[in-house]
């Protein structure tokens, strides 16, 4: 026998919930792959010219599956029902092969890596850095600087609230300055830290300084493509950091367990989101399109209401935005009009209305306007701190008009998303999570039975939250930072 005497469809369909999703390659189906989990990364093509075909998309396609595929056979072999030898034999021998159901674990993909913030020396020397530029930027060398964030549409307010800033030339500091090794260049030259001409964007979260970006001006970039023909220069970057640290989401000390969050690729868009719509929802960054990912950023954006993605609309940015909605449970698909969120404000687009009308297309939310009326607006209680905050006014995050939300100490059981009681659940074998992943436990946040939260976890981060006699009713809290509690 071989690949194309076989069912595929038949096949593939008594281990996923198969749908006809577009006529590609003669009819294409998705679903969630038996192998690794999601929504509809796997892909079978029955009616292949090549012969039946299926694909669990992975990288390449900006998703997270395991990248598995091939024809019939190589499905029996990865479902178990034959062995690598097997296959060779029956490809060539026509024999009958037993493609009866066989029930078959999931196998999750490699555990993410742990998101840890640069050493005390290194921010010790970017709080350094970032004090001096906001200082220029609202002084008279900054003046330009200050008029083109402006003219993005970015108000005073705004601005100061996410302490930006200006630094007006190209700097070289020695990395002993930063806490950094000492490295030669391609030439055989001591190493240098360099801070670029630019707009300063620190990333504070949760106490910590996990990044400061930069954004060069256009005309700096311009005099690169000149100089290094053949080669897009980066138009986002800040000082070198330790290796595996740095990896952060902007403005994530702002996430809150009852209002909804829009999730986009840069800061200004984020802070553009937040000026115009900080009261309905959370705007964070990833700062490029596959930043962020990583366990305790998914986690906090996992516990939001819901998450709308609005990644650029372009092709980078919306294979970005798959990875996303691939791996997030409450994830909706919310692009830009065009260009992205910053360029349709500066455009003159209502953004209030183009988010409260992403918000709309979620109707299982039940929002409701601050006033009562339907479709005004989310209506929640900040009763809960916001989700990797401290418990005081000092947060970086950025809500309406560029102000900090307000963070209490209080508790609503009615602003939860689950409306459920109050059955507090102590769960006493999450020390190699907390260990490993750097997360706390806060205690009656999540219910127990999350659909989301809790799977979503565990499948990144490969570690099994609590025992399942403890799923079964209450809250279960992991994920935030201690002094939360």
């Amino acid at each position: 026998m071989n690949g194309t005497s076989v069912d595929l469809l038949a096949l593939v369909g008594q281990d996923s919930n198969l749908k006809r999703v577009s006529r590609a390659n003669g009819d294409e189906y998705a679903g969630p792959c038996p192998f690794c989990g999601g929504k509809d990364r796997l892909r079978v093509w029955p009616n292949h010219s090549k012969g039946p075909r299926w694909a669990c998309l992975s990288g390449k396609a900006g998703r997270a599956g395991c990248g598995r595929g091939g024809d019939a056979i190589a499905y029996m072999v990865e479902r178990g029902d034959l062995t690598p030898k097997q296959a060779g034999e029956l490809r060539g021998a026509g024999e009958p092969v037993n493609t009866g159901p066989r029930i078959r674990q999931p196998r999750p993909p490699a555990p993410l890596p742990p998101a840890v913030p640069p050493g005390q020396e290194w921010q010790r020397a970017g709080r350094g850095f970032v004090s001096v530029c906001q200082a220029v930027l609202w002084g008279p060398e900054g003046a330009a600087a200050l008029g083109w964030l402006r003219g993005r549409g970015l108000t005073d307010k705004t601005i100061k609230a996410a302490g930006l800033g200006w630094n007006s030339e190209d700097l070289w500091q020695p990395p002993e300055l930063w806490g950094l090794e000492p490295w030669e260049t391609d030439k055989g030259k001591p190493g240098q830290v360099w801070l670029p001409r630019g707009w300063v964007i620190p990333w504070e979260v949760g106490g910590d300084l996990w990044r400061v970006n930069i954004r060069r001006p256009n005309q700096e970039l311009d005099k690169d493509r000149q100089r290094y023909p053949g080669r897009e220069p980066p138009k986002y970057i800040g000082p070198k950091r330790p290796a595996g640290t740095g990896n952060a989401l902007y403005n994530a000390a702002a996430l809150t367990r009852e209002r909804p969050a829009v999730l986009v690729e840069g800061e200004i868009d984020a802070l553009t989101v937040g000026q115009f719509a900080g009261d309905l929802v959370t705007a964070v960054a990833t700062g490029s399109t596959a930043g962020a990912r990583l366990v305790r950023w998914v986690a906090l954006l996992a516990a939001c209401p819901v998450v709308l993605v609005a990644y650029d609309a372009d092709t980078p940015g919306q294979k970005a935005a798959a990875w996303w909605l691939d791996v997030l449970p409450n994830a909706r698909h919310w692009r830009p009009l065009w260009g992205d969120v910053n360029q349709m404000a500066q455009d003159g687009a209502d953004l209030r209305a183009w988010v409260q009308c992403g918000l709309d297309q979620v109707p299982t939310l039940g929002l409701t306007g601050a006033g009562g009326g339907a479709g005004d607006g989310p209506n929640w209680t900040p009763g809960l701190p916001p989700l990797g905050a401290e418990t005081s006014t000092s947060s970086t995050a950025i809500g309406a008009q560029g102000e900090p939300p307000p963070v209490t100490g209080g508790q609503d059981s009615q602003a939860r998303p689950w409306g459920g009681a109050d059955l507090p659940v102590r769960v006493d074998d999450l020390q190699a999570f907390e260990e490993k992943w750097g997360l706390r436990i806060v205690g009656l946040e999540w219910p127990a039975d999350s659909p989301g939260l809790v799977a979503t976890v565990e499948r990144l981060s490969g570690v099994q939250i609590g025992k399942p006699e403890n799923r079964k009713g209450g809250a279960l809290g992991v994920l935030g930072e201690e002094r939360v509690c």
